[in-house]
């Protein structure tokens, strides 16, 4: 395995975010744990500027989001397009991802620099149940956020 070869799980740009995130993205929990295991950092962004957090939230991997977050993962990082994982999985229609986010914290008023929020992005998308969690924990309808 490439731990056991001593890669550098440190690196904050390097194959380490990758794998990191690579494997939140594909679901792989044995994957992610394994890397928490040998001290992976869970904040690292890849090249491309995604956080494995993002990743996992994007495709709804719940167990990789919690994981994620009880190892320390900053729920209301922005991504290189100043999206947080809230509005990756609200975008995408994750309701129990979003749960979880909110319920851990996650800045409901967050904006991207278009002002586009978890809440726009859930109704751009056609997501009702996402629109209306957000909106029964106070998300504000009005574009300048809350």
């Amino acid at each position: 395995m490439l731990l056991e070869q001593g890669i550098d799980l440190f690196v904050e740009e390097g194959l380490t975010g990758h794998l990191a995130y690579e494997a939140s993205s594909a679901g792989w929990d044995g994957v992610v744990q394994k890397l928490i295991e040998k001290g992976a950092d869970v904040n690292a962004f890849v090249k491309a500027g995604y956080s494995a957090l993002a990743a996992a939230s994007c495709e709804g991997h719940d167990s990789i989001v919690q994981m994620l977050l009880d190892h320390g993962a900053d729920i209301n990082s922005l991504d290189k397009d100043g999206h947080s994982a809230l509005a990756v999985a609200s975008s995408r229609g994750q309701i129990r991802t979003v749960r979880i986010l909110l319920n851990h914290g996650a800045n409901i008023c967050a904006t991207d620099k278009d002002y586009s929020s978890a809440l726009t992005a859930a109704s751009r998308n056609g997501h009702e149940k996402v629109v209306k969690i957000l909106l029964d924990k106070s998300a504000d309808i009005r574009i300048d956020g809350c």
